[in-house]
């Protein structure tokens, strides 16, 4: 897993957000029933997934150290809801990217972690 994910242009950029990422095949991934091996597969599919983003705002926010704005929208009374995303920074062990959901004050409403694994 390190092999192939050193190898990509963002390696670092990766790491900043992740420390804990070259250790994810050593403990718990996404569910108990992981192997290491399928947890390496995992992490790099996820990568992979973005590497056919390429270049895209998309491909920036899901591994990006902090909340990258994808898109608003306005809800009932003109309310304004601000969807965002980054790499899964704290909340490594449920994946790779965190979705957040903030209002117009910027509380957070709603987060998901998740792996994009095809």
């Amino acid at each position: 897993m390190l092999e192939a994910l050193s190898a990509r242009d963002d390696f670092n950029q990766l790491l900043a957000a992740q420390a804990t990422l070259p250790g994810k095949v050593h403990r718990q991934y996404l569910t108990r029933d992981l192997n290491a091996w399928q947890r390496a597969v995992a992490v790099i599919n996820h990568y992979r997934y973005i590497d056919t983003l390429r270049g895209s705002r998309l491909a920036h926010a899901m591994t990006a150290v902090s909340e990258v704005p994808l898109l608003t929208l306005n809800g009932k009374e003109d309310r304004r809801f601000t969807l965002y995303a980054s790499s899964a920074g704290k909340a490594e062990r449920e994946g790779e990217t965190t979705l957040w959901l903030r209002d117009s004050d910027h509380t957070l409403l709603a987060s998901a972690t998740f792996s994009v694994n095809p």
